[in-house]
C-alpha cells in the first residue's frame, strides 16, 4: 500500500484540478455547485495528493448530501476512506443526550481520526461547521479507555464490568442498542461503540473462550470472531479519577447547593445523566476540538458559508444559555467553555492547507496567481421531461442529438429501483436508447474503459444510462482533453425536488424502531413519548390496587411517567403501544 507521500496510482479522473495549496495558504474553487461536482473534485483532489482532507460543510445537510455523492462517485477498486463526524441532533444545554448511534459513530470517527491508517493516507473526513465549534473530549480519552479483546486471553470478569461502567456502559438485563451490556453467568453481551453489531463474549473460568456477533431481537449467536475492539461508551468518563474532577470543578463554577442539583447527585454516584455533555469540560483538565485529532498531513475544505454558520451556531448557544439558566437546579457553564467562538476556529484553521469551494461567486476569475480557479462544471441544460407536450422528451432529444459527434456521455440518476424502471420506459418511447446500471462505477465500466472515472477519449460512442442515486442537482463536464459528461438528477428530468431523505445509515424515525417491544428495553430515568401527553422520563414500574367490583380490587403493574413540574403519568403495562422512545 503506498505510504502517505507516494502518489495513489491512476488518478481516475481527469478534472486538471489545482495542487493543493501549501499549509498556511487558501485556494477559492469556483463552479463547484452541488453535491455531485463537490465529490467528484474531493475525490480527485485526494486521489492526486493522497492525505486526509477535513470537509468542513456550513450546516447537516450539505454534509449528508456531499456523503451520499461520495458514496456513490467513490470507486470499489481504488476506494477513498471516508468518515463523518455526526451533529449530535441535540440542542446546546439540552435535558437529553444524543441518540446512542449517534455517540457511536461520533466515538468510532474520533478513535479513527487518530488510528485508522487508511484514512490517514487517503481519506476524506466530513463534519458540520457546528461540530467543528464544539470543544470535545481530550484525545487521550478514546485511546485509553479503548479495548481489544482475543480469544484464548485472559479476562477478569469483575474488573471487565467495572471497566465497562466507568467507561459509561450501562448494565441491562438484555442488550438492544448502543452503550448496552448484559451479564449471565460466564456470558456477556455488549454492544460497543462503533460497532454495527453486538457481541457476545463466553468465557471458561477467566479465559475467553469464543467471541461472536448476535442478533439482539432473537438473542441468536451469530458469527465466530477472533478479535473485537471496544470503544468507551460517551465522551464523559465516570471513572474515580473524572468524578473528582467534576466534584472539584463543581464547587470552582457554581454556587448553588449540590445537594439540590441531581446532575451532581447523579454525577458522584458514578451514574450518567441525560444531558451530560453539557458539563463535558468539568471532567477533564482539558478538552479538545477537531483539530487536535487530525494527522500531520491533511488539508481543509470549507464548504459553504461556513463562517456565517459558526456564528449563527455561537448566537444560538448564546440564547439557549440565557434561556436555560434560570433553572436553580442545573447550573450551566457558559458557551465559551463549550464551544469554539469564530476567531479560534480562523485562528484553528489558518495554519492548515485551506480550500473554500461552493461558495457565491461562481463566476470569479481563472487566476491561479490568487488562487481563484474556475473547474470544468456547469449547470445542466433544460430538459426537463415535458408531461402536458405530445413530446415530452423533445428537449432531451434535440440535446442528445446535437451533442452526438462530441462523443458525450449522460448519466440519468433517480431516487428508486422504480423510478428509474419508470425513466427507462419513457426513454425508450422517445427511441433513445439507455440501460440501468448500479453506480457510478458500472456506468464507467459499461464503455470498457477500466476502473475509474475514466479519461474518455473524443470519439467515444453515445451512451445514456440510468442509476438509482438521490442527487441534486447533477452535473456537466466539459474538460477539454476528454469527451463531455452529464449527470441528470431525478428534480431536472421530472421537475421538483428529492423528498427529504433520512439521516445517512439512521433511520430511526421511522414506527418500527420507535415501538416499545418489551418492557426490558426500558431503563429507569430514558426519556419516552406517550401518543397523548409528549415526551416524559421513565420512572420504572409501580404496582398499584385496581378496582373490578364494590369493595374489591387486584394489584396491577403501571409504568410511572414524570413530566415537568413533576406532574406524573400510571400508564398500565397493558397499554404499552401507547408509549415509544424518544428518538431525539
Amino acid at each position: 500500500m503506498p505510504n502517505a507521500t507516494t502518489a495513489h496510482p491512476k488518478t481516475p479522473v481527469s478534472l486538471s484540478a489545482p495542487q493543493l495549496p501549501t499549509p498556511g495558504s487558501r485556494q477559492h474553487w469556483h463552479g463547484v455547485e452541488g453535491a455531485a461536482a463537490q465529490a467528484i473534485s474531493l475525490l480527485d483532489a485526494v486521489r492526486r495528493e493522497p492525505q486526509l482532507l477535513l470537509v468542513v460543510a456550513a450546516n447537516s445537510n450539505i454534509a449528508e448530501d456531499l456523503l451520499g455523492a461520495l458514496d456513490f462517485f467513490n470507486l470499489h477498486a481504488e476506494p477513498v476512506a471516508i468518515a463523518q463526524l455526526p451533529d449530535p441532533e441535540t440542542l446546546p444545554y439540552d435535558h437529553f443526550s444524543p441518540h446512542p448511534d449517534i455517540v457511536s459513530e461520533r466515538l468510532h470517527t474520533l478513535y479513527r481520526l487518530q488510528n485508522d491508517a487508511a484514512l490517514h493516507r487517503c481519506g476524506i473526513c466530513v463534519v458540520s461547521a457546528s461540530s467543528l465549534a464544539t470543544r470535545l473530549c481530550p484525545t487521550a480519552h478514546i485511546n485509553s479507555q479503548s479495548l481489544v479483546l482475543e480469544v484464548n486471553a485472559r479476562l477478569d470478569l469483575d474488573e471487565f464490568k467495572l471497566g465497562l461502567a466507568n467507561s459509561g456502559y450501562q448494565h441491562r438485563e438484555s442488550v438492544f442498542e448502543h452503550g448496552d451490556f448484559a451479564v449471565r453467568g460466564s456470558v456477556i453481551d455488549l454492544f460497543p461503540m462503533g460497532s454495527e453489531q453486538p457481541y457476545r463474549i463466553e468465557l471458561f473460568d477467566e479465559e475467553i473462550e469464543s467471541l461472536r456477533t448476535f442478533d439482539p431481537e432473537s438473542q441468536r449467536s451469530l458469527d465466530r470472531l477472533e478479535t473485537v475492539s471496544i470503544l468507551p461508551a460517551g465522551e464523559v468518563a465516570l471513572h474515580d479519577q473524572a468524578i473528582n474532577h467534576f466534584r472539584d470543578r463543581w464547587h470552582e463554577e457554581f454556587d448553588r447547593d449540590p445537594d439540590h442539583c441531581p446532575i451532581y447527585s447523579d454525577t458522584v454516584a458514578g451514574v450518567t445523566s441525560a444531558g451530560i455533555e453539557a458539563y463535558l469540560p468539568m471532567f477533564y483538565d482539558n478538552t479538545a476540538t477537531v483539530f487536535d485529532y487530525l494527522p500531520a498531513k491533511h488539508s481543509i475544505f470549507l464548504l459553504g458559508e461556513v463562517e456565517p454558520a459558526i456564528e449563527k451556531f455561537n448566537a444560538d448557544a448564546r440564547r439557549r444559555f440565557e434561556q436555560q439558566s434560570i433553572d436553580p437546579t442545573r447550573p450551566l457553564l457558559p458557551p465559551e467553555k463549550l464551544y469554539l467562538s469564530l476567531l479560534e476556529c480562523r485562528n484553528a484553521l489558518s495554519p492548515a492547507a485551506r480550500v473554500q469551494i461552493g461558495d457565491q461567486q461562481k463566476d470569479a476569475a481563472h487566476n491561479p496567481a490568487r488562487g481563484e480557479y474556475q473547474l470544468p462544471f456547469h449547470a445542466n441544460p433544460a430538459v426537463a421531461i415535458d408531461e402536458h407536450s405530445e413530446q415530452p422528451l423533445q428537449a432531451l432529444a434535440r440535446y442528445l442529438e446535437q451533442h452526438r459527434l462530441s462523443g458525450l456521455r449522460m448519466l440519468f440518476c433517480v431516487s428508486s429501483a422504480g423510478r428509474r424502471e419508470l425513466l427507462l420506459e419513457k426513454l425508450a418511447e422517445a427511441n433513445i436508447a439507455a440501460s440501468a446500471v448500479d453506480g457510478w462505477q458500472a456506468f464507467l465500466q459499461s464503455q470498457g474503459h477500466g476502473v475509474g472515472i475514466a479519461h474518455f477519449n473524443r470519439g467515444t460512442s453515445l451512451n445514456e444510462a440510468a442509476a438509482v442515486a438521490t442527487l441534486e442537482p447533477g452535473l456537466a463536464s466539459r474538460a477539454e482533453t476528454s469527451c463531455d459528461i452529464n449527470i441528470l438528477a431525478e428534480p431536472e428530468l421530472f421537475g421538483g425536488a428529492v423528498k427529504p431523505k433520512a439521516s445517512r445509515n439512521r433511520e430511526r424515525n421511522n414506527l418500527a424502531e420507535a415501538t416499545i417491544q418489551s418492557l426490558v428495553e426500558l431503563r429507569v430515568g430514558a426519556p419516552i413519548v406517550h401518543i397523548d401527553h409528549g415526551v416524559g422520563r421513565y420512572l420504572g414500574l409501580e404496582c398499584m390496587p385496581v378496582p373490578i367490583t364494590s369493595g374489591e380490587s387486584v394489584d396491577a403493574e403501571f409504568m410511572a411517567l414524570e413530566y415537568a413540574g413533576g406532574d406524573k403519568l400510571y400508564v398500565p403495562v397493558t397499554s404499552m403501544h401507547l408509549i415509544a422512545r424518544y428518538m431525539g
